[in-house]
Formats: C-alpha cells, sequence, structure tokens
C-alpha cells in the first residue's frame, strides 16, 4: 500500500542486468537491460534479475519506484527495500496520464528469464500526458512528452510496516534528489538531474 494516494499510476516490467551486472565488470555490458541508477553503490540492485517498475502522478511530481524481483512481501521480512525517485514537473504543467513505452515488442516480461535467457529489451520510454493553462489567455495546451529513463537517480528505502501492511512510506525527497524534467535545454535547476523530454503537441 502506499501512505500518499496518488490519482494516476503506470505499471510496467523491466528484465535486469542480473549476473550481466558484473560478469565484464563495466556498466555498459548492461545494455538491453534495466540497471537503475542510485546514490551509491549497492551489489543487491546490480544483481537484480527483474524489476517492476510503478509511476504515479502525486501533487506536482511524478513518482517513480522500482521494486526488485525476489523481494519478500512476508511481514517477517526484515530487509525488502524498493527505490524510488521523483521527477518534478514544471510550474503551470499537470500530468492527465501516464504510459510506458517499448519499442522492441518485449515490455512485459518475457516467461523464461533465467541466467541463460538472451532476451535484450529495446529503448525504453516513459510517456507521460501534459496539460497547461495560460493565465492570460486561458487557453488549454495538451502535450504528449516521451523520455528515456535511464538517466533517473533512485535513493533505496526499506520497506514499512503500517497497519500490517507492507507499504511505500511518504518519505520527502529534497529538490537536490530529485530529478527535474525541464521544458528548455538551458533550464536551470539544482536538481540532481534534468531530463528534456522530446515534446508533442496534441491540442
Amino acid at each position: 500500500c502506499f501512505e500518499v494516494e496518488h490519482s494516476i499510476i503506470a505499471i510496467h516490467t523491466r528484465i535486469g542486468a542480473g549476473p550481466h551486472a558484473t560478469s565484464g565488470g563495466e556498466r555498459d555490458n548492461t545494455s538491453g537491460f534495466f540497471l537503475p541508477k542510485i546514490n551509491k553503490k549497492d551489489t543487491s540492485v546490480e544483481e537484480c534479475p527483474f524489476w517492476t517498475l510503478l509511476a504515479r502522478s502525486i501533487g506536482t511530481a511524478v513518482e517513480f519506484i522500482a521494486l526488485p524481483g525476489g523481494t519478500s512481501f512476508e511481514l517477517e521480512s526484515d530487509n525488502g527495500y524498493y527505490l524510488r525517485a521523483n521527477l518534478m514537473i514544471p510550474e503551470g504543467w499537470e500530468v492527465t496520464n501516464i504510459v510506458f513505452y517499448g519499442d522492441d515488442g518485449i515490455s512485459s516480461l518475457s516467461p523464461d528469464l533465467n541466467d541463460d535467457a538472451k532476451i535484450r529489451e529495446g529503448r525504453q520510454s516513459l510517456g507521460c500526458m501534459m496539460k497547461c493553462i495560460d493565465s492570460l489567455s486561458i487557453e488549454v495546451r495538451e502535450e504528449l512528452w516521451l523520455f528515456e529513463y535511464e538517466d533517473v537517480v533512485f535513493q533505496k528505502f526499506d520497506f514499512e510496516i503500517i497497519h500490517d501492511e507492507v507499504a511505500i512510506s511518504a518519505t520527502k525527497l529534497g529538490r537536490d534528489e530529485c530529478t527535474f524534467l525541464a521544458v528548455l535545454e538551458n533550464e536551470i535547476s539544482d536538481a540532481i538531474v534534468t531530463i528534456v523530454p522530446k515534446r508533442r503537441h496534441i491540442s
């Protein structure tokens, strides 16, 4: 369960780097797999075989959560963790829908994911339908924002137990720990990462 409710959510699965993360000693060897960036090295993250990704709209941000495959949701488990990142939205914009996109035809996990699996993912992106209302003309502008999320930096958190349920806490991240979605390439932000999405005017 979530300690903070959301208005929109999208769910996706990704093949993790697993044994490929350490076999070559270099991150480049993991192309075609999902290896989340985190603020410090962690072998449990690097060797995870698959991930469930959640992107949900909460206020002026999109919360991005990565749940590792093999995580135990048993109440007695004391080592379950998840990764979380906040994608900050420019002022005046609102998220109206979120979708995950993969151009490889295997956006969902293959049923046969073992150490010898040869499956590699193609380019993966997150798409957000955005709405902005001009304060002067009251004109509503809708756009599709599409961006690859491999550079998003996650923070690692332990699961909490709230009312006998495994919960994702409402721990706040500082702006310098967030990823900023910028409208302009030269936009200045104190976020840890700035991403400029591809934009398409819808209406």
